[in-house]
């Protein structure tokens, strides 16, 4: 299916599987005026990521979209420098660890980062990626993080099934195709994850949150080995350890608690 159906079904489908979890826990779906405005703003920037993401695929590599698009740690961490949460030292070197992790894991040995209009779309979802974060991370007060959360969803899906119905043509057949990616996506990678995302950023230094965040890449390579069998590199290997050292280094602020 295209990609704007794609992320319309998974955006509706996050919306939907989260319902039931409001209502158990909040007892009512209606969200006050902070937590709609919250929502829409994340939405609008969600939307613009995903899509930009999904086109960038039909023209790059998984790895070298993976790898660009983590790079939204990069782009929080600028935002950080130019507001009142200016990223310590020792997180922004722990940044500079994760991108060279990053490149480790996701960039196979004989692909070179050269730039095509995949990379570009890439580059353009890292920075919606990143907006969205610092977006979450100013609408954490006086906010219901499960309501933003599918606020979001809902507003996502609005935008990438107006882009459908201009830009394509859904079939039935494509949809029953994909209808087992689209089920995973949007209740686990949507539903549940970004979820998470919106509950777990309370009250974390936002360019602490984007290295973590950034750690799907690990999650990918040893999923595809337990998953599939595939073996793991050495420079795989090399990569996730950089990475786990920086998400450690992340954690040792100074004036924290060891």
């Amino acid at each position: 299916m295209g990609p704007y159906t794609f992320n319309a079904l998974r955006s509706f489908l996050g919306c939907l599987v989260i319902q039931p979890v409001i209502k158990i826990t909040t007892g009512t779906l209606k969200p006050n005026r902070a937590t709609l405005r919250g929502g829409i703003l994340c939405g609008i920037a969600l939307s613009v990521a995903c899509n930009l993401q999904q086109v960038g695929l039909m023209y790059t590599s998984p790895g070298k979209a993976g790898f660009i698009t983590a790079v939204y740690m990069v782009f929080v961490a600028v935002f950080g420098i130019f507001s009142a949460k200016k990223p310590s030292k020792t997180t922004l070197f722990a940044i500079i660890l994760g991108v060279v992790g990053l490149y480790l894991i996701c960039m196979p040995d004989n692909e070179e980062l050269r730039m095509n209009i995949g990379d570009l779309l890439c580059i353009g979802c890292a920075l919606f990626y990143a907006i969205q974060i610092i977006i979450i991370d100013r609408n954490s007060e006086g906010t219901d993080p499960l309501k933003m959360s599918a606020i979001q969803f809902l507003i996502a899906g609005i935008v990438s099934i107006i882009l459908a119905l201009v830009f394509e043509k859904p079939l039935e057949a494509d949809l029953a195709a994909g209808l087992i990616p689209l089920l995973y996506v949007g209740i686990m990678s949507t539903g549940v994850a970004y979820t998470l995302q919106m509950v777990g950023m309370r009250g974390v230094d936002p360019a602490i949150a984007s290295l973590i965040m950034s750690l799907e890449s690990v999650f990918s390579v040893v999923g595809e080995f337990v998953i599939f069998g595939t073996m793991l590199t050495g420079k795989s290997l090399i990569g996730c350890g950089i990475m786990f050292i920086a998400i450690l280094l992340s954690q040792m602020q100074p004036g924290k608690e060891k």
